[in-house]
């Protein structure tokens, strides 16, 4: 099956595109979020929904603002400005997506699908609660401190195991910058990594 396509983001909207691409790029979890796009018929988030499937489907998005993508899967109101997104948004989009089957933290009961952590360094594999979970992607916000931006990107492994970034501002991929180890911190102009939230997947 043919990997999806990528979507060149408008605005400040790299905090819902990193969100959201780790589970498009990725194929570990791009099997998974294959399998829980509803029917079409489904008229819950409709737009977003549709946004995603024709992704995968390496279609033509173009038609589709990013403003009424957001919107639709709820992560900003009708008034709400679009720049600027934390962890938090992350967070949101699984509840919304995966409710009761994400968790943040390898700690406590339950064995969910995704089990997302604040680490600097990130290891292939980790076993919680009897089951194995592999790294799949990551959720990073970057800082240029001489211009005092943010930015945020998706990381992802790839089928040959190979970490990548994919930047939704350049709608490019990056090989040379390896995202799990502990002592990564350039992306582009970008030399400061404010946060870094991987995401394993029960395997």
């Amino acid at each position: 099956m043919s990997s999806p396509s990528g979507h060149r983001q408008t605005g400040g909207t790299c905090w819902f595109h990193a969100a959201l691409n780790g589970l498009i790029m990725s194929p570990l979890a791009r099997r998974i979020i294959r399998e829980r796009i509803p029917n079409r018929n489904n008229t819950t988030h409709a737009i977003f929904w549709n946004y995603v499937r024709t992704r995968l489907e390496r279609g033509n998005v173009r038609s589709m603002t990013n403003r009424n993508v957001i919107q639709s899967v709820g992560l900003r109101n009708t008034n709400a400005c679009l720049r600027g997104g934390t962890f938090f948004d992350l967070y949101r989009l699984y509840e919304i997506l995966f409710p009761g089957d994400y968790k943040v933290g390898f700690r406590g009961n339950g064995s969910p699908t995704f089990v997302i952590i604040h680490r600097d360094e990130l290891q292939p594999m980790r076993r919680f609660n009897g089951h194995m979970y592999q790294l799949s992607h990551a959720y990073i916000m970057m800082r240029n401190p001489v211009t005092g931006k943010n930015h945020g990107v998706a990381g992802f492994i790839d089928r040959e195991g190979r970490p990548k970034i994919y930047d939704s501002a350049t709608d490019r991929y990056y090989t040379e910058e390896d995202w799990t180890r502990a002592n990564f911190s350039r992306h582009r102009r970008f030399t400061r990594v404010l946060f870094k939230c991987g995401i394993y997947v029960r395997v």
